[in-house]
């Protein structure tokens, strides 16, 4: 499948054991399409044989890592058209998606600027680390929408953040999590001056 909105760069730091996949439709919006979705999973297959390469680094633009599911994406405005066969193997994407990047081998970092936001915090969490700049902010709005919680985030959110946080994410789906509050919170790992996630993912990545 040809990718239009993932990219990948191996061979950087130390001994080229790092590499970098980049998430960015260009619209500093970088919602998650069926198309998005699908080559975020398929990007992890390029690593499944990989030897040389012991820390993945998953970044998105430099104005925003995720809005989330694209709800106004063309292909899901195909659902009452499709059979049930297709609604449910569309539906199993994200969760895929997010479990591809748990399952790798290597070690795993998000490195997060501006909005992360519905599907883009289910697949940072499916991740071993986040760093974030300082104005990033996170958004679990799925019940607000009417949208059942189906990518295995909860579990994930659990682990980090413990029940009480979590329910206070999930339930306030309106509020923003701001990155000082995502610190806080264990949702993160480390804030930075904003533009910096990158090469502080980087620097963390080289310790590994």
């Amino acid at each position: 499948m040809e990718r239009r909105f993932v990219t990948v760069e191996k061979g950087l730091g130390p001994q080229g054991r790092i590499a970098v996949v980049r998430f960015d439709r260009g619209d500093n919006i970088n919602a998650l399409s069926g198309q998005a979705m699908r080559e975020l999973r398929d990007v992890t297959r390029d690593f499944e044989d990989d030897l040389e390469t012991s820390v993945v680094i998953l970044t998105g633009s430099a104005m925003a890592f995720s809005a989330g599911f694209a709800l106004k994406d063309p292909e899901g405005r195909q659902r009452d058209t499709l059979s049930v066969g297709e609604r449910i193997h569309r539906q199993r994407l994200g969760p895929k998606m997010c479990k591809a990047w748990q399952d790798m081998d290597q070690v795993t970092i998000a490195a997060i600027e501006g909005h992360c936001i519905g599907g883009g915090a289910a697949l940072v969490v499916a991740l071993d680390f986040r760093f974030c700049g300082k104005s990033a902010h996170f958004r679990i709005p799925e019940v607000e929408l009417g949208m059942n919680m189906s990518w295995g985030s909860i579990p994930r959110l659990l682990a980090l953040m413990g029940p009480a946080r979590t329910k206070q994410a999930v339930i306030l789906a309106s509020d923003r999590i701001g990155a000082t509050e995502a610190l806080d919170w264990r949702l993160v790992e480390k804030v930075v001056d904003d533009g910096q996630a990158l090469a502080a993912s980087m620097a963390f990545a080289e310790r590994i």
